[in-house]
């Protein structure tokens, strides 16, 4: 019977990768050349993997585990007597998970290998690539939980998946300064004291207070439900602290806004959050032990649909802070343009010569030649398969693959709660640890120390422009 369910697995999986195929039109064009779009394609269609891959995550952590309850190598490590049941699986569930990130892992570091020998390989081959990524995937059904839990792979994922996440931060903190520039560069268009400046002012003050009122008001419910623990408590109290002391050292200097401090503490706040609601102690965490089946179906599709929106905008932004240009994606190579110009990078506020300082080099480290005099490159017509088209992409394919390697550590580590499971079942929800508590809150601190460090770099390094 186990050997049937299988083969039904395996069989899934051959039909989902040629479906993919078949819709995307990769079987019939497996070839380097679309052309002037080619990079494009190969984005969409490595998207297509990773969003696929999410929902596949999320089915066999609550469904289709059960088809491999039988095989001892998916029992490894969940089945000791001493567990409840819950625990087991919960634990089995969370290894469904580990394979599919693993296999993504794995199969975008080789693609991201593989671009780097040659950009062609990064948008072509589409219909070796789906059925490279369906075979192992199928390979990993049969492999034994000793590779993929804290002995082995998570360990790795819990690396890759913060060094994410401090990249979304950074990503999350540069959006916050560009939007606030924007609406007082717009403000000032208008002289600051005219009745045309005020709409521009008063949304950037609204959205502040807003920010600001939520966070304290979401702090001061978690001082009231999940008091009791001296963990908790020291957690809410750093992230109310903290949050005072950025905002006191923005109003203090001069390159701070008052709309980045509260996006900060916002997101700083909802980290807090999810620190302490993961204490596996009920006596200081009123979500132990809790369990709705509505509320799990909400939560899973609210997952799921996280996941995608983290996948389609951090694939673009996160590959641009790594230096990678996300408008050679869409457009054939064309003139490079200096800094300030109007072909600025994806980084880069509306103003067209505002960056921030920490993403600065990245954005513009390949603008500098053109900045110190050379004669920028000319515009080449884009032809199908061409060399030069397939040649010209800057690093961009495997840097798109690196990201969506850490994509893939990311979602399995948000599914299984980075890799953590409470061997307490009786008395606790297994769903709940303290690794996961202590590397969320340590997430927090790093957002806190990145947002600090722009405001005190132009202190530090006077001699530098920071505006």
């Amino acid at each position: 019977m186990g050997a049937c369910l299988a083969c039904a697995a395996c069989q899934t999986c051959v039909s989902v990768a040629s479906i993919c195929c078949s819709c995307l039109g990769c079987c019939t064009n497996s070839g380097g050349g679309d052309g002037a779009n080619a990079p494009l394609v190969g984005r969409v269609r490595a998207l297509t993997i990773m969003l696929i891959s999410v929902v596949l995550a999320v089915a066999g952590q609550y469904w289709w585990y059960q088809l491999f309850d039988g095989f001892d190598w998916w029992n490894d490590g969940c089945d000791d007597e001493a567990y409840s049941e819950e625990f087991t699986d919960v634990c089995i569930g969370n290894t469904a998970v580990y394979r599919v990130s693993f296999v993504d892992a794995v199969f975008f570091a080789l693609m991201a290998l593989c671009a780097c020998c040659s950009p062609v390989f990064n948008h072509g081959f589409w219909g070796f690539k789906f059925m490279l990524w369906a075979v192992l995937m199928i390979a990993t059904l049969f492999i034994t939980n000793d590779v993929f839990d804290t002995s082995g792979y998570v360990w790795v994922a819990r690396i890759g998946a913060f060094i994410f996440t401090i990249m979304q931060q950074i990503v999350l903190i540069d959006l916050a300064y560009r939007i606030n520039d924007g609406l007082v560069e717009k403000a000032s268009e208008h002289g600051d004291d005219s009745e045309e400046a005020k709409p521009y002012l008063c949304a950037l003050l609204t959205a502040s207070g807003v920010l600001y009122t939520g966070s304290l008001c979401a702090i001061g419910a978690m001082f009231h439900y999940f008091q009791g623990c001296a963990e908790n408590e020291l957690v809410m109290s750093l992230t109310l602290i903290l949050a005072v002391a950025i905002t006191a050292l923005q109003l203090l200097g001069g390159e701070g806004n008052l709309l980045a401090s509260a996006v900060v503490t916002s997101y700083a706040t909802f980290l807090c959050f999810s620190a302490v609601s993961k204490t596996p102690t009920s006596s200081c965490n009123p979500f132990v032990g809790e369990s709705n089946t509505t509320v799990v179906l909400i939560g899973i599709a609210l997952t799921v649909l996280s996941l995608f929106w983290v996948t389609l905008n951090a694939a673009r932004t996160v590959t641009a802070l790594l230096g990678g240009q996300a408008n050679e994606v869409e457009e054939a190579p064309g003139p490079v343009q200096a800094p300030g110009g109007d072909g600025g990078g994806p980084l880069e506020s509306g103003g067209g010569d505002k960056t921030r300082p920490f993403v600065q080099g990245a954005v513009t480290a390949q603008d500098q030649d053109v900045g110190a005099g050379a004669s920028p490159r000319p515009a080449t017509p884009a032809s199908a398969g061409t060399p030069s088209a397939a040649q010209s992409d800057g690093g961009l394919g495997w840097r798109f693959n690196v990201v969506m390697v850490l994509i893939s550590m990311f979602f399995g580590m948000m599914l299984t709660n980075w890799g953590d499971i409470n061997e307490d079942g009786e008395s606790s929800d297994p769903k709940n640890g303290w690794t996961a508590m202590w590397l969320t809150t340590t997430g927090q601190w790093v957002c806190y120390i990145i947002y600090a460090w722009t405001l005190v770099a132009p202190l530090v390094f006077p001699d530098r422009d920071f505006s």
